[in-house]
């Protein structure tokens, strides 16, 4: 899912490109379009840090997921040399456009998956990504 027809635009040229069969949908994170219990697997990559509702949007993807479904969440770490001086909280431009960015910390990010009811598999922090395996 994206919430921008442009983006489900070139994603439709890609899998077609590369032939990979996908379903797309424009939707919203915080309000995902699926039944409760749908999915066994969920990939949050790159998404959440440009969300102002996170953890709405983290309990969108628990909701999603069936008992024992597993997801993969990754952020953007502010750890990298570019963000080290921005807030938490900013603006950044992207191509012509601003874009929200919100900077999780890998304990406040671990914190709110476990606040959402999410088993914690895996995590790490270094690198680009603070990335999570998690578990309903």
């Amino acid at each position: 899912i994206d919430f921008s027809e442009n983006v489900i635009e070139l994603a439709k040229k890609y899998i077609k490109k590369h032939k990979i069969k996908v379903a797309l949908k424009i939707a919203n994170a915080e309000a995902l379009p699926f039944k409760n219990n749908f999915f066994d697997y969920c990939l949050s990559l790159a998404v959440l840090h440009h969300i102002k509702n996170r953890e709405k949007s983290i309990q969108e993807i628990y909701r999603v997921l069936k008992p024992n479904g597993k997801a993969v969440i990754a952020v953007w770490n502010k750890l990298q040399f570019k963000f080290l001086l921005k807030k938490k909280e900013t603006y950044i431009k992207w191509g012509k456009y601003q874009r929200y960015y919100y900077f999780f910390s890998y304990l406040e990010l671990k914190n709110l998956l476990k606040k959402s009811g999410f088993k914690i598999l895996k995590g790490n922090f270094f690198g680009k990504n603070i990335c999570f395996i998690v578990e309903k």
